[in-house]
């Protein structure tokens, strides 16, 4: 995280979904992922050469954190497997 750097949060229900089920996982990622894509977008310096690389680094530490605090036995195979949703891209 680059120092001074804008911080946007935003809360995201997952209480409709069975994270239990690989299905209430995926769809669980998958709106983290759409959630965390919106708010990078939001802070994100279109005029910065480094743009892109930033925006995935923001997208990945976004649904690090997100993932970091939700559990379940479908969700970890999801993301131990890689399909989480293309999480590193844009």
């Amino acid at each position: 995280r680059v120092s001074g750097a804008a911080t946007l949060a935003a809360k995201v229900s997952l209480f409709d979904l069975d994270l239990e089920t690989p299905e209430g996982a995926h769809a669980a990622v998958e709106r983290l992922h759409e959630t965390a894509r919106l708010l990078c977008s939001r802070v994100a310096d279109s005029r910065d050469l480094g743009h892109q690389p930033h925006f995935v680094a923001c997208v990945d530490e976004a649904m690090a954190a997100a993932l970091w605090q939700i559990s379940g036995p479908a969700l970890a195979a999801i993301t131990q497997s890689g399909n989480s949703a293309g999480v590193s891209g844009p």
